[in-house]
């Protein structure tokens, strides 16, 4: 295949995985997440749990449909029992995994799926770009001919080249590896049946549990070595002496 051939084929197959990714995130950002219990009935202002934990607001626990229920206060509605309200959406998600910035929406079980895809669509497009940063960035410093082209059609100079392919390919090894991180640890999340706040609950009750059994391993040391002394011996009513001094008196 001719050179130029190939680099048509990359640039369709680049654009393509880029527009897939550009379609998937725009799905993800328009998805509703809520529970379709609550759906159309939320209130549109919650300030009472605006700093209140996400589950503040569903309390209780009910029978719909053969199926147990809370009820939420806020969307005054009846929801799945392992629904939560999220205080930035001002809705109740079923099975909630986070809420996404990115995508300023929430991820829960009516898109989890949705998020994957997307998130794995952009692993592609940032390990295709950093492919070709690093290639790139290879290019210029070893072989010297590509240097001079480069320099011919962009007019900048090799310093300026060479900055600009370093700085790009960092971005977007750094991306990459952010992306990979964050796939990995949804995959140890499916295979073991939790969510991300579940597992960042479960992360911060493992460590507040390891620094009380820290604590009392301090408080402990710290009891058993005020209570051992030398031996000693009273001497009078105040006055006290190691044992050693009497032997030698």
């Amino acid at each position: 295949m001719q050179p130029a051939a190939l680099r048509a084929v990359a640039a369709t197959w680049a654009a393509g995985w880029l527009g897939l990714t550009a379609l998937l995130g725009v799905a993800l950002m328009r998805s509703d997440p809520a529970d379709r219990g609550a759906l159309g009935r939320a209130s549109t202002a919650a300030p009472a749990i605006s700093t209140a934990p996400a589950n503040a607001a569903c309390v209780g626990d009910g029978l719909e449909d053969g199926t147990p229920t809370q009820f939420c206060l806020v969307c005054e509605a009846h929801v799945r029992i392992d629904s939560l309200h999220c205080r930035y959406c001002n809705k109740c998600v079923r099975r909630i995994d986070h809420h996404c910035f990115y995508v300023n929406n929430c991820i829960g079980y009516h898109n989890y799926r949705l998020y994957l895809l997307t998130m794995g669509s952009t692993f592609v497009c940032a390990a295709n770009t950093a492919c070709l940063s690093v290639a790139a960035l290879a290019a210029i410093f070893l072989d010297p001919d590509y240097e001079s082209r480069m320099e011919a059609a962009t007019g900048l100079t090799r310093t300026t080249l060479r900055t600009i392919n370093a700085v790009d390919a960092l971005l977007s090894l750094t991306v990459t590896a952010y992306l990979l991180y964050l796939l990995l640890l949804h995959a140890y999340l499916v295979a073991n049946g939790l969510t991300t706040l579940q597992y960042s609950h479960n992360k911060r009750e493992r460590r507040r549990a390891g620094q009380l059994a820290a604590e009392a391993a301090s408080a402990d040391g710290a009891h058993r070595s005020a209570s051992c002394f030398p031996p000693r011996m009273q001497v009078g009513h105040n006055r006290m002496r190691p044992q050693s001094a009497r032997k030698a008196s």
